[in-house]
């Protein structure tokens, strides 16, 4: 947790594939969280292209 700067407990990080901290915070964005989350199963499940936004 050091090399992303986590605050303690509670803390939530949440690193992409590629080591992209998406999320460092206290207090997780939902509303953020679950577009992220879905976005990245549509591309697991190829539902969408790796080549959308």
């Amino acid at each position: 947790m050091r090399n992303y700067r986590g605050g303690g407990i509670p803390w939530f990080v949440l690193i992409d594939p590629s080591r992209k901290v998406i999320f460092n915070d206290f207090q997780i964005e939902r509303n953020l969280l679950i577009d992220y989350v879905s976005y990245r199963l549509a591309l697991l499940t190829g539902v969408i292209g790796s080549n959308s936004p």
